[in-house]
């Protein structure tokens, strides 16, 4: 990039061949113009850009839970942000351009199992039992977090859609046996579940304080469902 002192012409700026001219800040700036970049059409790196094209959807989803974005952005790389740890994170467990059990909505955190999830037209709901640290963490209040991934679609002109079908409700887990924990969604997403055949629950508890400070979290744990 070369800078340009003293234009004769006057203020120079856009694209004159192939030299680019941009303006900024009172001073003017020379770049060359490598021409339209050609994108690729092999198999292999049409198959990457839904990859990341799925990925980037799930991230998305995630951080619309605003616990899951804490946590996220608390555990960033130096540089990086909570969306970009979510799709690095979980990019590798895309199989086949599709979400899988194998996908994360929080980072690592204390151990916890699901099972038995039903999805309504209206709600979402599942049963969970802790790990090893079910004697520290029981009795106590959390937050339950759902994502739901749908695929497999009645229509093939529809595609496979990551949703956040269900607010967060409160639960407290217990030390012996497993939970039912559920959460309403909203209204406007309630057909969903009659345009797939398919879909997976994610499902985390948090615990964040009144002063937005992470207390605790678990490890995401998910189920799939057929319709």
């Amino acid at each position: 990039m070369g800078r340009l002192f003293k234009p004769v012409l006057g203020r120079a700026s856009g694209k004159v061949g192939d030299i680019v001219f941009r303006y900024t800040n009172g001073k003017v700036f020379i770049t060359s113009h490598k021409g339209t970049n050609k994108i690729s059409t092999s198999t292999n790196c049409i198959n990457n850009r839904l990859r990341f094209s799925t990925v980037v959807g799930f991230a998305k989803t995630v951080n619309k839970l605003p616990d899951l974005k804490h946590i996220w952005a608390k555990s960033r790389t130096k540089g990086g942000t909570g969306y970009s740890q979510i799709i690095t994170r979980n990019i590798s467990s895309i199989s086949q351009n599709n979400i899988t059990t194998s996908n994360i909505i929080t980072p690592s955190g204390f151990f916890l199992t699901v099972k038995d999830a039903i999805l309504t037209n209206s709600t979402v709901s599942l049963s969970f039992i802790l790990g090893s640290s079910r004697v520290q963490h029981s009795g106590m209040e959390f937050k339950s977090n759902f994502v739901i991934s749908f695929s497999e679609p009645v229509d093939e002109t529809n595609t496979a859609r990551t949703l956040v079908l269900a607010a967060e409700s409160n639960v407290v887990p217990s030390e012996t046996e497993y939970v039912d924990t559920s959460a309403k969604y909203d209204s406007a997403n309630s057909s969903i579940i009659n345009l797939y055949k398919k879909a997976i629950v994610f499902f985390a508890i948090t615990r964040i304080d009144a002063e937005n400070k992470i207390e605790m979290f678990s490890s995401s744990d998910a189920t799939k469902i057929s319709f």
